[in-house]
């Protein structure tokens, strides 16, 4: 049960077949300003239609959740469909009632945790590019703008994706530097962690030249504490060596703030460049372009929201990763 106040409380929980007549009356409820923009069984719902959905559900094919009125009726419905494909396809629908009450967040975050317990690897939708609203909740949620699509005409849409949360470190771990430059690297930053008396969690440390292929020039050594994207926040290490280089770069929907723990950097923030030694914070809302470089060896905690390899935008496109990249 998942209550949002004293007075009103609602049950979110997993739908199976015998919700068949409840979920039928929730799309035929739906206001036509709802639909227009919401239709994921198309613009007329059967009951054929959502008999099918659910035994689909029962027997593993999709993840459904219904937001569940104390009197039996469904308020919301969510869903994730067709998780044995490569690409699941996420989708919510709320009545006007229960708009702006904080249920749609709820709802999305519990079948987004639920996809995320499956170990699926993406969840994608799609949005109508008039409803910039929802566009920016998904943001909010871990969803990252890839492409346009067509819901009625040419183009009319956004593509979004979304990754296991801690996915996103195995992406940044696949393209990072490996073998005896790897090992050398991570020897001299323990050892100078060693020296400053810090210890890392024990969590894997990436290794990074940015695809670049000049490390101790363009490079930084990652520890990641946490990216939670159903719960909204992310932690992690930033270590650079003298004169090495975190490249310019901005995020379209993460806002972070940098917390020198050790050493000295110059960083870049905003067309200026600015002195950071230890003890010195800098809050980066997005969009902000931003670089640092080691002045020494430096150790940074960077806290933000979480981390999505795809919202890296480097101001060098021959950078493989992130929005800009142009091979």
């Amino acid at each position: 049960m998942f209550a949002m106040n004293a007075n009103v409380e609602m049950a979110i929980r997993r739908l199976t077949s015998t919700d068949a007549e409840i979920l039928l009356a929730f799309y035929h409820s739906l206001a036509k300003p709802v639909t227009d923009f919401y239709q994921p069984f198309g613009p007329v719902v059967q009951a054929e239609t959502i008999t099918t959905h659910l035994a689909e559900t029962d027997a593993g094919r999709h993840i459904s959740l219904g937001l569940v009125e104390p009197g039996g009726a469904i308020a919301g419905h969510a869903f994730i469909l067709s998780i044995e494909t490569e690409k699941p396809v996420f989708g919510i629908g709320l009545c006007d009632r229960v708009h702006g009450r904080g249920w749609g967040r709820a709802l999305m975050q519990y079948v987004l945790e639920e996809g995320d317990r499956k170990k699926l690897p993406l969840v994608t939708l799609t949005v109508v590019k008039h409803n910039t609203k929802a566009r920016a909740m998904y943001e909010k949620i871990g969803f990252a703008l890839k492409g346009e699509e067509t819901f009625r005409q040419p183009n009319d849409s956004f593509y979004m994706e979304r990754t296991l949360p801690m996915d996103e470190l195995s992406k940044a771990i696949d393209i990072g530097v490996k073998g005896a430059l790897r090992d050398r690297a991570l020897a001299e930053c323990e050892k100078q962690l060693k020296a400053w008396g810090v210890v890392w969690p024990p969590f894997e440390r990436l290794v990074f030249d940015f695809g670049l292929g000049d490390f101790y020039k363009t490079g930084e050594i990652e520890c990641w504490i946490a990216n939670e994207v159903g719960e909204g926040y992310c932690g992690k290490f930033l270590f650079v060596f003298d004169g090495q280089t975190c490249p310019l770069h901005h995020h379209r929907t993460k806002h972070e703030t940098f917390y020198i723990v050790k050493g000295k950097v110059r960083m870049t923030f905003d067309g200026s460049v600015r002195a950071m030694v230890a003890g010195d914070v800098l809050p980066v809302p997005p969009g902000k372009v931003h670089s640092f470089t080691g002045h020494g060896p430096a150790l940074l905690l960077e806290v933000s929201k979480p981390c999505i390899v795809g919202d890296n935008y480097f101001a060098d496109m021959k950078i493989p990763i992130g929005g800009n990249y142009r091979p």
